[in-house]
């Protein structure tokens, strides 16, 4: 780190250590506090309804249908399917390595330039 002039500022391990111990455990606490929510009422009471007597009038009848079944997919268009996710599987998965091999690299080299100052 350095300041404003341009002369490198030393920083203790351990105050950094703990300074990112805290900023974990608070971006934890962040997250818990933002997925927690009440539980939803899956039914209403019909005892505390304005109009109990109303209630069974408000049932809506359900009715099963049954639908016709699709027919199997081709197996043409089923193997053309697994060629097809294979190759951008293959494609997605190269161009990934390479940004990361690029990233790697460049982080090694960046860091041994800072070990030799």
């Amino acid at each position: 780190m350095s300041d404003t002039t341009g002369t490198i500022l030393a920083v203790d391990t351990g105050r950094l250590t703990l300074a990112a111990a805290l900023m974990a455990a608070m971006a934890i606490v962040a997250l818990v506090a933002t997925g927690w929510r009440p539980r939803a009422k899956v039914t209403a009471d019909p005892g505390r309804s304005r109009w109990p007597e109303l209630e069974d009038a408000r049932a809506v009848a359900v009715e099963e249908l049954h639908t016709p079944t699709e027919q199997r997919t081709n197996w043409l268009k089923r193997m053309w399917s697994v060629v097809a996710t294979t190759g951008l599987a293959v494609w997605v998965g190269a161009a990934l390595a390479t940004v990361v091999g690029f990233a790697a690299a460049w982080l090694v080299i960046h860091l041994t330039d800072m070990l030799r100052r």
